[in-house]
């Protein structure tokens, strides 16, 4: 638009230049009510054009960060287990940034939740990231979009002796890939849907954050009635999880879940 402006500018200097001084002040004047019609139009579409890049760009950059983040995750609790023989307990996923347990590794925390299931003998636990144990930034721990990425962990994984003798891969989170058509998403998912078990499950709630926790403490609600894939990740209306959470979804098929997860045992790694 200021290239536009310069040329229309350039051309009038040029003309005057050629005409005498009297008649230079005879004919100066603005634009036209048609010219002014013309720039106020290629404007708007600038302008819309611009915010419709941003908007798209903005998106995407908080995606690509969330996963970076969780790929820093995914790391660091790997290195964690080949130094100590287990993973970390989650921290407090309401503990303030500023206090001494944010970030900490601590399965009795006040802001960890026991897992139990009927049917699954072992629990676990989930929270947040516990970075700090991790030696990572406390930023490392919040998504895209400003909320605390949950991450929950199978009991035996958090001990040395259990973690040892539990085997490659069994524990009690169970991964469901995806669900097959009809698939009643209000009912309790089935163990033998396309499952895996893992040690532990990592999940950014994404950009509607519903079921997130901000990196102040403050918990986002969650419409955990709605039938939508997106449930199956959220706390029940009593606050209470399960061992089932969903990972690696096609969007075409369940297009409410937007959540970013990851997964991982002792001898491999999942992501989405």
């Amino acid at each position: 638009m200021s290239i536009f402006l310069s040329l229309l500018k350039s051309r009038s200097t040029l003309d005057n230049a050629k005409k005498p001084a009297k008649e230079i002040c005879q004919n100066t004047k603005g634009f036209s009510l048609v010219e002014l019609s013309v720039i106020v139009t290629i404007s708007s579409m600038v302008m819309v054009t611009f915010l419709h890049t941003s908007k798209g760009t903005a998106a995407v950059d908080e995606r690509r960060i969330t996963m970076q983040k969780i790929n820093t995750l995914e790391k660091a609790l790997n290195k964690y287990a080949e130094f100590f023989g287990h993973f970390p307990c989650p921290a407090s996923a309401i503990a303030p940034p500023d206090s001494d347990s944010f970030g900490v590794s601590n399965c009795g925390s006040a802001g960890v939740k026991t897992i139990t299931t009927a049917g699954i003998s072992e629990n676990a636990y989930i929270g947040a990231v516990p970075v700090t144990s991790l030696g990572l930034r406390r930023i490392d721990m919040i998504d895209g979009w400003g909320k605390r990425i949950a991450y929950a962990v199978s009991e035996n994984s958090t001990s040395y002796n259990n973690y040892k003798s539990s085997g490659a891969t069994g524990s009690s989170i169970v991964v469901l890939n995806k669900f097959s058509t009809g698939t009643d998403l209000d009912d309790q998912p089935s163990i033998n849907e396309e499952s895996t078990h893992a040690a532990w499950f990592l999940l950014s709630y994404g950009k509607d954050g519903k079921g997130a926790t901000g990196f102040n403490g403050t918990v986002q609600g969650a419409s955990s009635d709605n039938a939508s894939a997106e449930t199956i990740n959220l706390p029940d209306s009593g606050g209470n999880f399960d061992h089932y959470f969903i990972h690696n979804l096609k969007p075409s098929q369940h297009t409410a879940l937007d959540d970013i997860t990851a997964w991982g045992n002792k001898k491999d790694v999942g992501t989405f």
